[in-house]
């Protein structure tokens, strides 16, 4: 069985996919930040599904969570 591997820690400077409001799926934006926290899972689902970690985003000052498919790495910590 294959094991999903996460490169991702704590003090990562990462580039954020975010999708933008215009409707098309292909339409994002792109935002940068810093990784806050280790690689968590959802507490609260019966099945926990997908890792994510919470974002600081530098543009808009807020904690956002996530996931692997939308987030690249600039440079490690």
């Amino acid at each position: 069985m294959n094991q999903f591997v996460w490169k991702i820690k704590k003090g990562d400077l990462v580039r954020l996919k975010i999708h933008s409001n215009s409707g098309c799926e292909d339409d994002f934006n792109y935002e940068q930040g810093i990784v806050v926290s280790h690689i968590l899972k959802e507490e609260n689902a019966q099945i926990p599904l997908w890792p994510y970690v919470k974002v600081y985003v530098f543009k808009t000052g807020t904690i956002d969570h996530v996931g692997p498919a939308n987030i690249e790495i600039l440079s490690n910590s």
